[in-house]
Order: C-alpha cells, then structure tokens, then sequence
C-alpha cells in the first residue's frame, strides 16, 4: 500500500483515500488481505496513519 503514500498524504478524509483506491482497482476482496472488513476500513486505517501535509483551514 505504500504507492498510495502521496494519495493518503494529501486526502482530507478517509473517503478520499477509499475513492482513490477503488479508482486504483483496490476491492474488498484486497482489502481483506490487509485484515479490513472493506475498502473504507481499510481507508478510515490508512488516513489514520499515513501523515499528510499541513492542515487546511
């Protein structure tokens, strides 16, 4: 998952990283292979972690 670095960075909320990855081919079927129950599982978990760049006000 690490080539959706710069997606995860950028993305203002978890819907924004689970858009991209299902624009990437990323199923459930895959995010099931990361332990998520779903691609927005496994976005809600990406966003979590992954740092992003300043805050936007």
């Amino acid at each position: 998952m690490h080539r959706h670095r710069e997606l995860c960075e950028q993305a203002v909320d978890p819907l924004e990283i689970a858009a991209g990855l299902e624009a990437h081919g990323v199923t459930n079927r895959t995010a099931a292979r990361f332990r998520h129950r779903d691609v927005f599982a496994l976005a809600e978990e990406m966003y979590a972690r992954v740092p992003r760049g300043k805050e936007h006000t």
